[in-house]
């Protein structure tokens, strides 16, 4: 029976889930969105978080102003990317919830 017993800090998930790397994913997207809006549409910087929000929130609302091909392709490449972060975050707030390491 000693065999089937192992510690939390054993456990493969423990591992890769990780909160503050889902945060700072989160981060670098928003970095990047930013920059990217700022180089390619020439959006100043509140534009560019406005643009950033509506797009990694899904909200779509409205363009600051119409988008280039390049625009579009990158907004495209934010939504795409937008994706696997969330499914991470999820992931990784549903294993906390579950070993109860948030409360």
């Amino acid at each position: 029976m000693p065999l089937l017993r192992f510690k939390l800090a054993n456990r493969f998930p423990d591992k890769i889930l990780n909160f503050k790397v889902a945060l700072c994913l989160l981060g670098i997207e928003m970095i990047t969105g930013i920059a990217g809006y700022m180089l390619l549409e020439n959006y100043n910087w509140v534009e560019a978080v406005y643009m950033v929000i509506i797009t990694i929130s899904t909200v779509g609302f409205m363009e600051v102003e119409p988008l280039s091909a390049a625009g579009r392709l990158f907004t495209s490449f934010i939504i795409l990317l937008n994706i696997g972060i969330f499914a991470y975050f999820l992931a990784v707030f549903s294993y906390y919830i579950l070993e109860g390491e948030f409360f």
